[in-house]
């Protein structure tokens, strides 16, 4: 992780996806634009976290890790999405899942203890945490009664009409695991 110190770029991301509108005060100098390269994580489940994150640019997974070792794919993420709005209605502020970036990413920060002295009472911000929540809550709820529902080649399809071909390629090695599908099944052909 890098913090970019290029405040034109923050601020072209602020124009662009409106962050002003998130907030009933101006908290920009509490900002900080971070980038986080191929491969590395925003955070880990278990792990504290110090920050709340508005990210806009580039793609993030996020996955959680299951007793048995496999891992989980939840949902992939592109701009403009908050990182760490479940966390920070938890007064411990425990990640409570996975985060990767999968390409160079940009995100904008705020420490938890900046967004609680001037955030906390804000109903602008906490409206924008609750339509995050309900709509992530939303996201998970339909994904689940779709992995319920339907057979896999049936989510195969629906996932392969739903990627760009930049997207495909990209995401190829995840393919399998998003719907719930062995390497070993794909090899077989099953």
């Amino acid at each position: 992780m890098k913090v970019i110190k290029d405040k034109q770029k923050m601020n072209q991301y602020i124009e662009e996806f409106k962050i002003q509108n998130i907030f009933s005060k101006d908290i920009t100098e509490f900002m900080d634009l971070v980038k986080y390269e191929k491969g590395e994580v925003i955070c880990m489940t278990n792990i504290e976290m110090e920050y709340f994150y508005l990210f806009v640019e580039g793609k993030v997974k996020i996955y959680t890790l299951l007793e048995n070792g496999k891992s989980l794919l939840l949902r992939f993420y592109e701009p403009l999405k908050f990182i760490g709005d479940l966390e920070y209605t938890y007064s411990n502020r425990i990640a409570k899942t996975n985060v990767e970036s999968m390409m160079d990413s940009y995100l904008i920060r705020i420490s938890y203890e900046n967004i609680d002295k001037y955030c906390f009472d804000d109903s602008i911000f906490l409206r924008n945490i609750c339509n995050s929540l309900a709509y992530k809550l939303d996201f998970l709820s339909n994904s689940s009664s779709i992995n319920l529902l339907y057979s896999v080649e049936k989510r195969l399809a629906a996932y392969l009409v739903s990627v760009t071909e930049e997207e495909s390629r990209f995401i190829q090695e995840m393919q399998t695991k998003k719907i719930g599908y062995s390497d070993f099944m794909v090899e077989k052909g099953l």
